[in-house]
């Protein structure tokens, strides 16, 4: 088992980092050749989760993995996140004092029966190099096999966030107040062609995220309340992302199915401390677009393209009961 490679940006790893702290104290790191992927506990089962996939090429050059695996890769559970943090800390400031010429590099060594990544800075300038030990468990393949994420209905209301910056700026003054919950509501905006052919015939062909707007649209309200005091954030026209389907699928679908799609009301109770630290997190890792599944009094599950689309991240944080 072998594994080698140049840290090409600490501070996007870093960034990526910081968001599964926000989540979890634990972190799932799985180094494969084309992509590296972090998850944030290997019990999928409840509490609040992360996956997050970062192209190879992007956070690291010169890399090299090597294991019995079919696909060679790697998965490793970090032991100690602080350990992690601070080698990662230390590498972006290390970077950005020195240049990318003394760049950090990052192995797989072994400290007796412990597995550990090494963390090694090259000194420059006649400096001596220094180096981060991180304690790391080596996961087997039952286990990889067995971290499944939470599926996702095709009928969940999902929407794209209408100005991130707004949001993260009502979030972060929210951090300030008494608010312990915070409450996120959509309602569907049916147009006149919705209205006439809901539970009629076949509903007008929806588009899909990435297709440069549906003309679908909804109520998007963000709402928290303390007992001096309520705060809000609505927007009237977001964009709704409709689920994919196939000419067949909408021959196939029941005048009720196609009703539940295009008209719903739904609203989701999240714990405000745990959603504050994760989307600032989010705000590092430089977020190019956010869309919300909003699972009715269950979830609220969270897609992020960042780093230029070079990072994808999910985050499911359970409702409150």
């Amino acid at each position: 088992m072998k594994l080698k490679a140049v840290i090409e940006e600490a501070k996007s790893f870093l960034g990526v980092i910081q968001v599964c702290r926000s989540i979890q104290k634990v972190c799932i790191i799985r180094f494969q050749a084309n992509r590296i992927r972090f998850l944030s506990s290997v019990d999928m089962t409840e509490g609040a989760q992360v996956w997050i996939g970062c192209k190879t090429n992007y956070v690291f050059s010169d890399f090299r993995v090597d294991s019995s695996l079919q696909d060679k890769s790697i998965t490793c559970e970090i032991l100690d996140m602080n350990q992690l943090f601070h080698a990662l800390k230390q590498a972006d400031t290390h970077e950005r004092h020195h240049g990318r010429q003394y760049r950090t590099e990052v192995r797989l060594k072994q400290q007796g029966n412990r597995p550990l990544l090494k963390f090694t800075m090259g000194g420059g300038m006649g400096q001596p190099d220094l180096s981060f030990n991180v304690f790391i468990r080596i996961l087997c393949e039952k286990e990889i096999e067995s971290i499944i994420a939470p599926p996702l209905d095709d009928n969940n209301l999902q929407i794209v966030v209408p100005n991130l910056q707004e949001l993260m700026v009502f979030v972060e003054r929210l951090k300030n107040t008494s608010c312990t919950n915070i409450v996120f509501r959509c309602q569907t905006n049916l147009s006149e062609e919705d209205d006439l052919l809901n539970g009629h015939g076949k509903r007008p062909r929806p588009s899909t995220e990435g297709d440069g707007g549906s003309g679908h649209t909804a109520t998007f309200v963000v709402y928290a309340e303390h007992f001096l005091a309520s705060f809000c954030l609505k927007y009237e026209n977001v964009e709704r992302v409709m689920p994919r389907r196939s000419e067949e699928d909408e021959d196939e679908e029941e005048p009720e199915q196609r009703n539940n799609v295009l008209d719903q009301h739904v609203s989701v109770t999240v714990e405000m401390k745990q959603f504050a630290r994760f989307f600032a997190a989010v705000g590092d890792v430089n977020p190019l677009r956010m869309s919300m599944y909003l699972v009715d009094q269950r979830a609220l599950v969270l897609s992020v393209h960042a780093n230029n689309g070079n990072t994808t991240m999910v985050a499911y944080i359970p409702a409150m009961v």
